[in-house]
């Protein structure tokens, strides 16, 4: 074991000014597993009396050069087939510089009318690879996860030069810990800021402190780290291209599936005639024009858009018909 160290990280600001955040005392510690030397490191950063990096550890030594060479070629060639149009379902999308895909379980990333912001477990994503899998497991062999915490969902985050990430929390829909392991390269991870501003939300206010992650490392979130104070990447901190692997379990009581199609609109009543030997006489019953349905395209898939759509202008030609 070694003693508590100050550590502090120094960078510099969107508007390239030197900006020194809050100390981080770093308690480093290392013990064996198997033929591994695990390193693990605490952070502290004390703040009105609350240690704003509770539950905050990093491991290196988990995985060996080679098995990290391994799985950085795994990386390559997802996105291989991700340029070539065979990653199926939802699990891209992209920023300007920061491509993200999931693995496992869908994620909605912003509320909408019809879907809350959260897991969803019926839209198609791809499933997690063998390799994935296998990289759980070591996490489990090396002690820094438990059989119970085994990751059930991956979000890739491909970072090019500049590319960032907002201040956050992850969703409780995912249980603790949250895990990052990092490929290719370092990177500086942030705590504790907020958006610049929702319309330029590029670059961070407010970081209370930050913290080097170097290749191969593994960050480990839980208790206050993880739920009571945001953590980003500024687009100043990615100096060289890198991926992180963020790995989650989904809380098996937050599983939404997507909510039922709206009903379309019932039939009209037919119209009845009457005779009488004076004259004939028409009349219809009389009825409310059932409101038109609004167009849920928004979150479907392409074939079940264009199934809505179907129903919806069958509908439309009913309506039309009546009148």
């Amino acid at each position: 074991k070694r003693g508590w160290q100050e550590s502090a990280v120094i960078c510099k600001s969107n508007r390239q000014q030197q900006q020194q955040h809050s100390t981080v005392n770093v308690l480093t510690e290392s013990y064996p597993r198997g033929t591994r030397e695990i390193v693990l490191h605490r952070y502290e950063c004390m703040e009105g009396g609350i240690n704003l990096a509770q539950g905050l550890l990093l491991y290196e030594g988990v995985f060996s050069s080679e098995e990290l060479a391994d799985m950085e070629a795994h990386t390559l060639a997802v996105e291989r087939e991700m340029k070539a149009g065979k990653i199926t379902g939802e699990s891209v999308s992209r920023t300007q510089k920061r491509t993200m895909l999931l693995f496992g379980y869908h994620y909605q990333y912003f509320s909408t009318a019809e879907r809350r912001k959260g897991v969803w477990n019926d839209v198609q994503v791809e499933p997690m690879r063998d390799w994935m899998h296998a990289c759980t497991s070591r996490l489990m062999e090396c002690g820094v996860i438990k059989e119970h915490e085994r990751a059930d969902s991956v979000i890739f985050n491909i970072y090019e030069v500049g590319g960032e990430i907002p201040p956050h929390k992850d969703n409780t829909d995912f249980k603790r810990p949250i895990l990052s392991l990092r490929l290719f390269n370092d990177c500086i991870m942030s705590f504790g800021g907020r958006w610049a501003s929702k319309s330029a939300p590029s670059g961070s206010l407010g970081i209370k402190f930050k913290v080097h992650l170097p290749r191969g490392s593994v960050l480990v979130m839980r208790g206050y780290s993880a739920n009571s104070i945001t953590h980003s990447v500024e687009g100043c901190d990615v100096r060289r291209r890198s991926v992180s692997l963020t790995l989650r379990k989904v809380d098996p009581t937050s599983r939404p599936t997507r909510p039922k199609k709206r009903p379309l609109p019932p039939p009209s009543p037919a119209r009845s005639t009457t005779s009488t030997s004076a004259a004939t006489t028409t009349t219809t019953a009389t009825h409310k024009s059932p409101l038109k349905q609004p167009r849920i395209t928004s979150f479907l898939t392409p074939k079940a858009n264009h199934q809505h759509e179907v129903a919806h202008k069958a509908a439309e030609a009913a309506e039309a018909a009546q009148e």
